[in-house]
């Protein structure tokens, strides 16, 4: 071994001193730890998929119904079918999520002409944050909002201040619709004063908000048919909802405003 401390006859990129490992071995082991990090990677990157709505594609995973590497997936929240799906292909897809929509090309096209209109009404505090980037189109609700819905609903009382609670909510022809006991005090209030506010959030990733008026509705009438019997496949289970659920109070709100957000668009 000469000064250096290289072997004769070896290369000196091939030993490394005081290690006795060849560069080659370490590179190898090297090559191991990196193997191993991008595994725990790629372990962390599906239980994530598994909780939370909306995941960066840019990092190379591809949509496989189009193939695109950009934009995000989304997490249909069952573990299955679409966890890596672009965003457009899960929107337009006849999947689970739109197996119960009714939005009809006229329903879109208010939908989206009262989204326009609040934004250009909004203030700047909430165009920073409610940013063009970010905000959902009246096409892409529907899908966003399937079947039963927790929706933060405010009501007024008598005494002119305000109550919130959570109901649930349907996003049905392009509206926000709820339902409670008749005996209930949000039903009451509205029946006085049917002026609402009412929210869809989750995290800080999706938003919905809407003001407006309730319209307390009759379930029994034939108009309202096709929403029965959209509630029925809803809340599809053992038990019908023609036994529990057909009695209850149901509204309808009229939006005067309403606002969409999604992060990480």
């Amino acid at each position: 071994m000469d000064a250096a401390g290289v072997a004769p006859g070896s290369s000196p990129l091939l030993y490394v001193r005081g290690s006795g490992m060849s560069e080659l071995d370490l590179l190898a082991d090297c090559l191991k730890d990196a193997t191993k990090e991008r595994d725990e990677l790629a372990a962390a990157l599906e239980q994530a998929q598994e909780r939370i709505s909306w995941i960066d594609m840019s990092s190379g995973l591809k949509c496989p119904s189009c193939n695109d590497t950009g934009g995000y997936a989304v997490d249909d929240g069952y573990g299955d079918c679409y966890e890596e799906q672009c965003q457009f292909c899960w929107v337009v897809d006849d999947s689970i999520f739109n197996k119960n929509r009714r939005e009809t090309a006229g329903d879109i096209e208010r939908l989206q002409a009262l989204l326009d209109r609040s934004f250009e009404r909004s203030g700047s505090h909430l165009r920073s944050i409610f940013t063009e980037e970010r905000r959902v189109g009246a096409a892409e609700l529907p899908a966003m909002l399937p079947g039963v819905q927790i929706l933060s609903l405010a009501t007024v009382t008598a005494a002119c201040e305000p109550r919130v609670a959570p109901v649930d909510g349907h996003f049905y022809r392009g509206e926000l619709w709820f339902g409670s006991s008749h005996d209930s005090l949000r039903f009451r209030n509205i029946r006085s004063r049917p002026q609402v506010s009412a929210a869809v959030t989750r995290g800080e990733e999706f938003a919905l908000i809407a003001h407006g008026v309730a319209h307390e509705v009759d379930l029994n009438t034939a108009e309202l048919e096709p929403f029965r019997s959209y509630l029925r496949e809803v809340y599809s289970g053992d038990e019908s909802w023609d036994d529990w659920g057909a009695d209850a109070a149901y509204a309808r709100l009229e939006a005067r405003t309403m606002f969409s957000f999604a992060n990480h668009r």
